[in-house]
């Protein structure tokens, strides 16, 4: 085995998204494992019940017998962290998650839900998953843990927690460098699937509906909708561009910017910023860009299958200039 600083001298960008899916595959078992169980008279795993929190063995939920040695535990949300991970000497692990919003851990919870059926305690645990931050802080904490088992001395991991060190000290912590790294690529990827993926995906129905109107120049309505479409496809399209032609731009104007509630890059030392830099241009070159240049080529199909002539004549006759930057793209021309 590996100390820590040779395990991830080794990382490559392969390595790092193989790290990175596994823990988003396992999140989103976990997900639809309790989404099976909300409804069950018979929750088939046990749910350990605290003052202010609630856990579950995670292979004992996923069936996984690589994950027995992990707790997983639910905290109300609203405090300093929102997430923890508590490795044992005894090779048994915590990951905490502070997503479960403060409605439903009061300072009555375990009175409240002593008695209560465990399908009840599985819904809170789904709202806490449901949390804008859950998947990507579970991607960081479920990290530290695959971390813990491949490298060769755990010493390194039984320090002081974060909350005993100065940021300046914790951000720049070699473990802490690799989860951070993880969280922020997941947090973009996440990003980029809800305000884009997600929103080029619907063009395909965006357009059929633009080829069923039938009479577009007498009605404002159908006419304004196209003309939004077409100009979003646009939009998004140079968007994608841009990110896919300048890494330095991709880097400063989106990972950054989305990450800077983090204090990551505050606090990172001139050192330890060049790796991280490093780490974000090798994943923007060998997987951004093919998922950017992937999106770029649908986006220009769904303009080629725009058929409706009447849409595409009245899109020129208003704004030439949009007409020509999606002809460019893919829009068939018109006379």
């Amino acid at each position: 085995m590996l100390s820590f600083a040779e395990y991830i001298a080794e990382a490559t960008p392969e390595f790092d998204k193989k790290q990175r899916d596994d823990a988003v595959r396992i999140f989103n078992k976990l997900t639809q494992k309790l989404k099976s169980q909300k409804d069950s008279g018979n929750v088939p795993f046990k749910i350990i019940l605290y003052a202010d929190a609630l856990s579950i063995n995670l292979g004992e939920v996923l069936k996984d017998s690589k994950y027995y040695n992990v707790e997983l535990i639910f905290g109300a949300s609203g405090g300093q962290y929102a997430g923890m991970f508590s490795p044992n000497k005894d090779g048994n692990n915590y990951i905490i998650l502070y997503t479960v919003p403060q409605k439903l851990i009061t300072k009555e919870f375990y009175t409240l839900n002593k008695l209560m059926p465990r399908k009840v305690l599985v819904r809170i645990m789904l709202e806490g998953l449901k949390s804008s931050s859950a998947r990507s802080t579970f991607v960081h904490e479920f990290v530290h843990n695959q971390d813990f088992h491949r490298v060769k001395s755990k010493e390194t991991f039984f320090d002081k927690g974060s909350k005993d060190k100065p940021p300046e000290i914790y951000y720049n912590d070699e473990k802490e460098l690799n989860a951070h790294y993880q969280h922020i690529v997941d947090n973009v990827e996440v990003w980029f699937r809800q305000h884009f993926i997600d929103k080029i995906l619907k063009y395909k129905f965006s357009v059929a509906k633009m080829n069923s109107y039938k009479n577009i120049m007498k009605n404002k309505e159908e006419l304004e909708s196209a003309l939004i479409i077409l100009s979003s496809m646009n939009g998004i399209y140079n968007r994608l561009n841009v990110w896919e032609t300048s890494t330095r731009t991709f880097i400063d104007d989106e990972v950054i910017r989305l990450n800077t509630n983090t204090q990551f890059f505050k606090y990172l030392n001139q050192k330890n910023r060049k790796k991280i830099v490093a780490r974000l241009y090798q994943y923007h070159t060998t997987t951004f860009k093919k998922i950017v240049k992937d999106y770029k080529k649908y986006i220009s199909t769904m303009l080629k299958n725009v058929k409706n002539e009447d849409v595409i004549y009245e899109l020129k006759r208003l704004d030439m200039n949009l007409y020509n930057d999606l002809v460019k793209i893919g829009l068939n021309k018109v006379k």
